[in-house]
């Protein structure tokens, strides 16, 4: 099953790999087979608005490119929007809210941020209000490893909590939908180096122990040889180094070279790990520019089952 073809995918990670710009990837990827796909932004972020060049942040749905969305989730928005879909009493809870005491006491819940957030997202999926926008595909930026496992685990965690009540239903709710297979996929970003690709196996072995395994291994800013083979990078160093002019650029072959070679032995260490994970290699994204003719145009051909 194609990793776009599920409802929800969240994409997380290690801090610096890039899960922000390799989402906005995976929604124009979508965009770019027909989809409708949105990026799902939580605790109030917005990375990835600037990418499109959208401003700032918002709880309105905003649409980037076409068929591209984004959306950016706060605890306040989702608790007033809680309070109006599951208690029937939506200004209660925002003047709730308001009170000192009461923001210190939600605080302290252990995973009822995470809930609250979740929570928005699946009834956007299976319980959608009038007027709702319908997406084919949300692609949360998660958090970092290991917030993004307290995201994962947060229906479990409010399940112990409360054993009845709205809470307990929609950890409930949550939960199932999350171990749905078919309809929530997890995606985990990768740099093509040593550590990233260590901590990055760790959080799959973690991942699966939380019985929400990972979908696929999102390999984020591979490059290609520094020079083609043959002649390969050792032939044209001997060429450079009987000119004296040119011996920076000698160094700077030899780096690249470097460079591949330990970009070669991690993906080595993924293949030998998780052999039956899907690997997806992206090139970074730079510029508004460069999502949809690079980011889109490669994983809309690698994404698809083979």
């Amino acid at each position: 099953m194609s990793l776009l073809d599920r409802r929800v995918v969240v994409v997380t990670g290690k801090g610096g790999v890039g899960r922000s710009s390799v989402s906005a990837g995976l929604a124009v990827a979508a965009a770019r087979t027909g989809r409708r796909a949105c990026v799902v932004e939580l605790s109030g972020m917005a990375s990835v608005p600037p990418m499109f060049g959208l401003r700032g942040r918002s709880f309105d749905f905003r649409e980037a490119a076409e068929g591209v969305f984004v959306w950016s989730l706060t605890v306040p928005e989702c608790l007033d929007d809680f309070g109006k879909r599951k208690l029937r009493l939506p200004g209660l809870v925002r003047r709730l809210f308001r009170i000192e005491a009461t923001r210190t006491f939600v605080d302290a819940i252990p995973g009822l941020h995470d809930l609250l957030q979740l929570g928005k997202i699946e009834n956007l999926v299976s319980e959608p209000l009038a007027g709702d926008p319908h997406f084919d595909l949300l692609v949360v930026d998660a958090p970092a490893t290991g917030h993004g496992l307290t995201l994962l685990s947060a229906p479990r965690s409010m399940s112990d909590i409360a054993k009845a009540g709205p809470f307990h239903d929609l950890a409930g709710n949550i939960g199932t939908f999350l171990e749905d297979d078919t309809r929530t996929g997890v995606a985990v970003v990768t740099l093509p180096e040593e550590l990233p690709v260590s901590e990055s196996l760790e959080l799959v072995a973690e991942l699966e122990e939380l019985a929400q395994p990972a979908d696929a291994m999102l390999v984020n800013r591979c490059f290609e040889p520094p020079v083609p083979t043959p002649p390969g990078p050792a032939a044209v160093a001997e060429g450079l180094g009987g000119h004296p002019d040119l011996a920076s650029l000698s160094a700077l072959l030899q780096q690249a070279s470097d460079r591949y070679a330990a970009q070669s032995k991690a993906l080595s260490l993924l293949a030998e790990r998780v052999p039956s994970l899907p690997r997806l290699s992206l090139p970074a994204v730079d510029a508004p520019a460069r999502i949809p003719h690079v980011i889109g145009a490669v994983l809309a051909d690698v994404l698809e089952p083979s």
